[in-house]
Parts: structure tokens; C-alpha cells; sequence
């Protein structure tokens, strides 16, 4: 019984770790301050430019000095998060545990931070669904 608990416990931190999906299109919350901030706007899209780096586009609205886009490259995060510079601000960004939330955190104004979620879900949900029902058949047979 013991081993069997371990085995669901070592098996629940691949799957955590297995989430980690940065990449991906992610619909902007529109809670920004657009009187105040330089606000992403629309969909922030995230994708692999190399092994290193990723990278983040989005439109601007509000206090941008004329810009309308924003696309810059970060390092690859080694965990739920990184920083990015935009607009000489800077923002601590992180994924939610099931990477379906991006939380972008304004480094001195709250008010300029904001969320955006990921648009589809469908293929991550699939192949973690997958993942679950095999864990559950081998569990069943250890516990024979």
C-alpha cells in the first residue's frame, strides 16, 4: 500500500511538471489601467523562438508613447516564471500550476498588471486525460 501512495505522489509531480506549457495564445483580461499604463491588449501569443528563448507579442493600448505592439524575447523560464521589459517597465510573468493562466505582475504599479487565459485548452486537457487513466490502470495493478 505504501509503495502504491509513493508511486501516486512521485506520478502527481510529473504531471505538474508535465503542464508546464508556456506557448500558446492567451486572451487578455482587460483589468489594465489604460489611463495610467502601457497595457497589453487582445491576445498575448507566446511561442519558442529557440531553445532559449521565447518570445511575447501583444497589442498596446494607453499610456505607450505611440507604440500599438509590444514583441520581445525572454529567456526560456526554468519554472512557472520569468520577467519581461516593456516600455522601460519591467513585469515578473507567471503561468499558472495547470498553464492555462498567465499572470503578468507590474514591478511598481499594481494597477498595471494584468491576466490573460489560454485560448484553447483542448490538446493539453486530451493528452493529460491520457496520462490520468494510464496512472490509474498501472496503480490497479500494483494494488493486485
Amino acid at each position: 500500500m505504501l509503495s502504491t501512495i509513493n508511486f501516486c505522489l512521485a506520478a502527481s509531480i510529473i504531471i505538474v511538471v508535465r503542464s508546464q506549457i508556456w506557448t500558446g495564445i492567451f486572451l487578455i483580461e482587460p483589468e489594465c489601467n489604460t489611463t495610467v499604463c502601457c497595457c497589453a491588449s487582445g491576445k498575448l501569443v507566446i511561442t519558442n523562438k529557440t531553445n532559449d528563448n521565447f518570445e511575447y507579442k501583444s497589442d498596446l493600448i494607453g499610456k505607450c508613447n505611440n507604440r500599438t505592439k509590444f514583441q520581445d524575447s525572454a529567456s526560456s523560464p526554468s519554472g512557472f516564471s520569468t520577467s519581461v521589459r516593456t516600455n522601460n517597465q519591467n513585469y515578473t510573468i507567471t503561468l499558472s500550476l495547470g498553464s492555462n493562466v498567465v499572470i503578468a505582475t507590474h514591478e511598481t504599479t499594481a494597477e498595471c498588471s494584468f491576466k490573460a487565459y489560454r485560448e484553447s485548452n483542448a490538446g493539453k486537457q486530451f493528452g493529460n486525460t491520457i496520462l490520468m487513466v494510464a496512472l490509474i490502470l498501472i496503480v490497479q495493478v500494483f494494488d493486485k
